[in-house]
């Protein structure tokens, strides 16, 4: 009798355990979706990884010019996200894809294996060069820049259909390459060069065929001044050798001496992008430009 009564309790310990079991189970099993950003790079490439530095807000720094970054969209919960929508409130954040059909559940919650794609998204930030293709386009303004990318989609809640959102905020501090030329205290409009000095007068530097010049007249000396938000190394000299050199922090001026008729100008602000309008860059990163001691017109 004590036997029966021993295997009774046994076989009421082996349900009832089952069934706390079953319970859990479907309490994880029904936790609906939510979504997972997390940024991949070159020392942080792998799922696992990126899991544990996920964020809802993204400051990348300094941004010289334009540039991808690399996003795995991963699904927080265990039931199925359908319906994926992307989009971002700034024409120069552009994510890619704008749509995911679904993101299976039990990526990060269960220590079940996931057979779903995690799709990787690319966040690509426009700051004055093409992204798909060549040449230039249009820069950020100096200093921080934001966007917010938002996430829409929809998940099962016991059963129900249920909209989701999510917001994930990310911002840059975008550097220019900028500067003003002055003659006798009156400006020279470097957009509006006097015309080109090309390859057969001066070394092809920069990989550029010709350079910009601008009429500096009879002045002995130019004043060139950082209007940009990058320190630039200055470098001049005539047509052949630019070994003259001279540091131009932020919104600080300097004046350069003219001794030759014509004086080549290299800006190096270390990869830093500029206006093209302003500033013809060279293949090497470097800005080019020349100043000519024409004599005063009559």
């Amino acid at each position: 009798m004590k036997t029966i009564q021993y295997l009774a309790l046994i076989v009421l310990f082996i349900l009832t355990f089952s069934s706390c079991n079953k319970n859990k189970d479907e309490e994880i099993n029904s936790t609906p979706g939510y979504f997972v950003l997390a940024e991949l790079n070159t020392k942080n490439s792998s799922l696992e990884s990126a899991k544990r530095v996920s964020a809802s807000n993204f400051d990348f720094g300094d941004l010289k010019a334009s540039k991808e970054f690399f996003f795995l969209l991963v699904n927080g919960g265990n039931e199925p996200i359908f319906n994926i929508g992307l989009s971002t409130d700034n024409s120069q954040f552009d994510v890619n894809p704008t749509q995911v059909p679904e993101l299976a559940g039990g990526t990060i919650i269960s220590n079940a294996e996931n057979t779903g794609i995690i799709p990787i998204l690319t966040l690509g930030i426009t700051h004055g060069t093409n992204l798909n293709g060549v040449g230039f386009d249009d820069l950020l303004p100096m200093g921080v820049n934001s966007c917010v990318l938002t996430i829409t989609g929809q998940t099962l809640d016991n059963g129900d259909t249920v909209d989701i959102s999510s917001s994930f905020d990310f911002s840059v501090n975008a550097k220019v390459m900028d500067i003003e030329l002055f003659k006798d205290g009156y400006t020279i409009d470097i957009e509006n060069p006097n015309g080109s000095v090309f390859a057969t007068v001066l070394a092809n530097l920069g990989g550029l065929g010709s350079l910009r010049y601008y009429n500096a007249y009879d002045t002995s000396a130019i004043s060139i001044k950082n209007t940009g938000n990058v320190a630039i190394d200055v470098y001049y000299g005539d047509e052949s050798n630019q070994d003259n050199f001279v540091s131009i922090q932020e919104s600080d001026s300097v004046s350069i001496d003219m001794p030759n008729f014509i004086t080549v100008i290299v800006l190096d602000s270390k990869g830093t992008i500029a206006e093209n309008s302003r500033i013809q860059l060279g293949n090497d990163g470097k800005g080019y430009l020349s100043v000519i001691k024409n004599n005063q017109p009559q």
